[in-house]
């Protein structure tokens, strides 16, 4: 009778039809759900690390943007230093009150001088406040100059001494007191300077920061950066300091390259430039009453004065165009 009936065999094969329909949908979200929690507890696994992973780099980074910017405050206040800065970074040990006593006496000196001269009182005040300090800044620069030329020679060997004693089991102080006795001067006393300020209690960073302060040249600074990273991220000192000494050789060989192929050119700008003054000379051995007429006319004065500020200007424009900052 359940055979003949059709309303009840269309119920049952609906019924069925659901239930197949329902078992599969809930197999599915069974599995997809099986699916998510898995990758929901390898996330939990393997996230911390992960998480830990991106906040040392994001340390790391911060440590670097953080040394960059100390780097260039450092090259923007450079030219505004203090007279104990100047002393310094001449490798003088003198008092800082020597600077202003010295600067008083040439300005004192080139004021008697410009007096015997026969020049006029106010003029020869004036030209020994010109010329006082201005011969102390001189002398500061000149010996400053030289003195970091010696040092950006000789730090790429010290620097390969500090890897090779890091790389032998050395801790970093003992190959930095290595240097401070082997060095030839002045870089020998720079660092006998970093190692008696660490002894005194200063952290080695902190040390290695004022002496890039005290030296101010790109090795330095990159020597800073290192050893300021490594004491505050960690990190394989050996490795980081052998990248180091790589680049600044090859930066010394960069230099060579730059001065050798600029030779001709500054040759040419020395050439030009006294050009002017020995024509001048021999015109005044030979004929004087010709060029004299630039020294005793009014008109002779203005050419004189012109020519020699339109050579300055030459001179200068051709020594920016040579010099090539590496």
């Amino acid at each position: 009778m359940m055979d003949g009936d059709p309303f009840l065999l269309a119920a049952l094969t609906g019924t069925l039809v659901l239930v197949a329909v329902s078992s599969a949908v809930w197999a599915l979200a069974a599995g997809r759900a099986a699916v998510a929690e898995r990758r929901r507890k390898r996330l939990a696994r393997y996230a911390p690390p992960v998480a830990a992973r991106a906040a040392s780099r994001g340390r790391g980074e911060d440590e670097v943007r953080r040394h960059a910017s100390e780097i260039l405050a450092r090259r923007r206040g450079a030219g505004r230093v203090s007279i104990r800065m100047l002393l310094d970074r001449a490798g003088l040990g003198w008092p800082s009150w020597t600077a202003p006593a010295l600067c008083a006496l040439l300005t004192v000196l080139a004021s008697l001088a410009a007096l015997l001269a026969d020049l006029a009182l106010v003029p020869a005040a004036l030209f020994g406040a010109a010329t006082g300090p201005g011969a102390l800044v001189l002398f500061l620069k000149v010996r400053q100059a030289r003195r970091l030329k010696a040092i950006s020679r000789d730090f790429p060997t010290a620097l390969d001494i500090i890897v090779r004693g890091v790389k032998s089991g050395l801790p970093l102080i003992d190959c930095l007191r290595i240097v401070s006795r082997e060095a030839p001067e002045p870089l020998r006393g720079e660092f006998a300077r970093l190692l008696e300020q660490q002894s005194y209690g200063l952290p080695l960073s902190d040390a290695v920061d004022r002496m890039a302060a005290r030296v101010p040249i790109s090795e330095v600074n990159f020597f800073a950066i290192v050893i300021g990273l490594q004491s505050r991220t960690g990190g394989r000192l050996s490795e980081s300091l052998d990248n180091l000494v790589s680049v600044l050789r090859a930066r010394v060989q960069l230099r060579a390259k730059i001065k050798s192929m600029s030779s001709e050119a500054k040759a040419s700008g020395g050439i030009i430039g006294a050009l002017p003054a020995v024509v001048s000379a021999l015109v005044w051995l030979t004929s004087p009453q010709y060029i004299g007429l630039l020294f005793t006319e009014p008109l002779g004065n203005v050419v004189l004065v012109a020519s020699g500020l339109w050579m300055l200007l030459g001179v200068l424009v051709m020594a920016k165009m040579i010099r090539i900052e590496v």
